[in-house]
């Protein structure tokens, strides 16, 4: 924890995982916490792929505990009586103490390749978006937990995300280079899975760019990967990460809000149906459009939400408007060339 402020006072080397983690959720002013029935939840990694929380076992609080409020916090951990004792400032406005028998770690990956998440909607290559988001999710979990939370094939398939124009195609309003290093890994990687697609073109230029990462190179990987040529690369890609994927369970969220899940799912197939759309969810086509439903999910501890979020398909339509009515592959509207369209669409 060098590159951080000491926030929590009291944790030292010897003490068991749980306080480590709680130490680093401190320092890094993340401090989140949850009370229900007499235990507390400490959220520590919570994304698509993977959940990790702590939860501190017959707990109870005195004081109150302020929500959103995870700048200038800092605790004090001690022990009496066989009792934790945390006592929690969040700055000098508010105190509160939580008194626990004992810390527990919570951690289980799932499934995240039916996850589709769309914050730059507009800005075009949400087949490319969707993609980064996915790998920069395994590759966090990696950082966080290493071979143990994630498959060999995961530890291959992420380092395309220090393939500078592979992430160049960021699912937030921000440039993905601060967080992630440009490696001649990342390059072989790419340079591997063109090969596999069949894509001499891309494997020759990250085969250059491999070996000297120069601009134009970048530029040009990036306009290519842009075009229908690279319909097949992305479906290998997509393919390799989606077969990863489904070596983990998916979410389960008590026998209601499964059962809710299930039929929504088959009201969208029914809907596409009517629409004329033959095949099975989540792929639909007809004459000329192909359509992928995606997904968001909530965590399966829903009171972790930073805000009110539910299940919710959408749906990315590919569409050709030329007379040929083309087959343009799995979302291949997305990809830019005349007289075909991507779009997202919610379901009615």
């Amino acid at each position: 924890m060098t590159d951080y402020e000491e926030k929590l006072f009291g944790v030292t080397p010897e003490m068991e995982e749980g306080f480590q983690k709680l130490k680093e959720i401190f320092d890094k002013e993340v401090f989140e916490l949850y009370l229900r029935q007499g235990q507390g939840y400490i959220p520590y990694m919570m994304n698509d792929a993977l959940e990790c929380y702590l939860v501190l076992k017959g707990c109870r609080c005195t004081g109150k505990y302020l929500k959103g409020y995870e700048e200038s916090t800092f605790g004090y951990l001690s022990s009496e009586d066989g009792e934790e004792i945390l006592v929690v400032h969040q700055g000098e406005e508010n105190i509160f103490t939580l008194w626990f028998g004992k810390i527990q770690i919570k951690l289980k990956g799932y499934q995240y390749h039916r996850i589709g998440h769309f914050w730059l909607e507009g800005k075009g290559q949400e087949q490319w978006r969707r993609l980064v988001y996915m790998l920069g999710t395994v590759y966090d979990k990696y950082e966080y937990f290493g071979e143990s939370m994630c498959t060999p094939g995961e530890q291959e398939l992420m380092r395309l995300m220090e393939f500078r124009p592979f992430r160049y195609w960021s699912p937030i309003k921000e440039s993905l280079d601060p967080y992630y290093p440009d490696t001649a890994l990342g390059a072989a990687v790419m340079r591997k899975i063109a090969g596999l697609a069949g894509d001499r073109t891309m494997a020759l230029l990250a085969g250059f760019y491999e070996k000297v990462p120069l601009i134009f190179l970048e530029k040009a990987i990036i306009w290519r990967m842009e075009r229908p040529c690279s319909q097949k690369l992305y479906e290998t890609i997509l393919n390799l990460v989606s077969t990863e994927s489904e070596k983990y369970p998916k979410r389960d969220y008590g026998t209601e809000m499964n059962e809710r899940i299930g039929k929504e799912r088959a009201r969208t197939q029914e809907k596409l149906h009517r629409r004329g759309f033959q095949g099975e969810y989540p792929r639909f086509c007809k004459e000329g459009v192909e359509v992928l439903a995606v997904e968001e999910h909530p965590f399966t501890l829903d009171f972790m939400e930073w805000e009110k979020f539910d299940f919710r398909i959408r749906l990315m339509v590919s569409e050709d408007f030329s007379e040929k009515k083309r087959d343009l592959g799995l979302n291949g509207g997305f990809f830019k060339g005349k007289g075909r369209e991507g779009r997202i669409e919610n379901v009615d």
